[in-house]
């Protein structure tokens, strides 16, 4: 497995592909910082196309009884929290970067929930905040959450951006063994607006409906449930946020020469350069091998072995035995 780059290689890369600068030359800050939202950019765009998402995801949650709609968004999932100094250290995964204004809950001692604290320091596994306060030993967290200010909490939180689609659902029977999956019918906002009785109450739904609402979407299930089995969701892999220039490039073979070659051609125009030919066959090229990967012929089926049946009131050849058979 190949070590990952980081996010300044492939910016780097795309500079030099695009013929903005040339091999040995050291980006300057701007540019970095430039080629650092255009790689964001493109990575949010690609999140809402399946064919450049490289798998599925199963994410399990367990389910709030009573509550409709359930929400499922981005948030860090706090593990412990101290403050020492007058910092406060975070235990979570995220990406957030210095500057950046966040909120958190539900930690135990009240002095670690905060409103509109910007971040003064961050890894991919922890942040710091400036809090002033009596110092407060490492303590363990569970349920407690960091979001960007003014979004509220989800009830579901997720490493990266809100599911942008949902492929499959299922409840999980967790209180047996082994565990049960049934099977959660998708519907879609016409059927949900057409339910005259929302909140009917029941252990086990049966379907469910998602609103992609933005920050957070909306998860609402029918019957209501009453019951906290587990709820499984297959969603895309959206790919990772890129926090910093120093941020780990790591994705499956083939989105290394996608990326580059993509963002080296979005480059081109705000540095005033025609794309070359050569780099837009490259970059489509780079696209379709994983497009290939992603792109899977649906499971068909007929009712005969290759010829669907049905004549729509006229005479049909019987392939089976040679005979033409009128309609009945």
């Amino acid at each position: 497995m190949p070590s990952p780059i980081t996010a300044l290689d492939l910016i780097t890369d795309a500079f030099l592909e695009a013929g903005i600068f040339a091999a040995g030359e050291t980006l300057s800050a701007d540019d970095s910082a430039f080629g650092l939202g255009k790689l964001s950019r493109l990575l949010d765009a690609w999140d809402a196309e399946k064919l450049n998402t490289f798998a599925s995801a199963f994410l399990n949650f367990t389910i709030v009884p009573n509550v409709q709609p359930l929400t499922i968004g981005q948030a860090a999932e706090i593990t412990s929290a101290s403050l020492t100094s007058n910092v406060a250290t975070y235990i979570a995964k995220n990406s957030y970067k210095v500057g950046d204004v966040v909120d958190t809950s539900g930690c135990q001692t009240a002095a670690l929930n905060v409103t509109g604290y910007q971040v003064i320091a961050a890894t991919a596994t922890q942040f710091q905040l400036a809090i002033i306060n009596a110092n407060i030993a490492s303590e363990s967290e569970s349920g407690a959450l960091a979001v960007y200010t003014t979004i509220t909490p989800p009830n579901f939180a997720t490493a990266t951006q809100r599911p942008a689609r949902i492929e499959n659902a299922n409840i999980i029977l967790n209180n047996v063994t082994p565990h049960v999956k049934c099977a959660l019918r998708l519907r879609d906002a016409d059927w949900w607006a057409a339910n005259s009785v929302p909140q009917v109450p029941s252990a086990l739904p049966t379907d469910l409906y998602y609103s992609p609402e933005w920050p957070n979407g909306k998860l609402f299930l029918w019957p209501e449930p009453t019951t906290n089995y587990l709820l499984e969701l297959e969603v895309w892999i959206n790919l990772a946020d890129i926090a910093s220039l120093t941020y780990p490039f790591f994705l499956p073979q083939g989105y290394r020469d996608a990326v580059t070659y993509t963002l080296a051609e979005s480059l081109c125009p705000s540095y005033g350069r025609q794309l070359d030919p050569t780099l837009a066959a490259a970059g489509q090229r780079a696209r379709a091998a994983i497009r290939k990967l992603n792109s899977a012929s649906p499971t068909i089926s007929t009712a005969d072995p290759g010829i669907p049946r049905g004549n729509r009131g006229r005479n049909y050849f019987n392939w089976l035995n040679g005979t033409t058979i009128a309609p009945r």
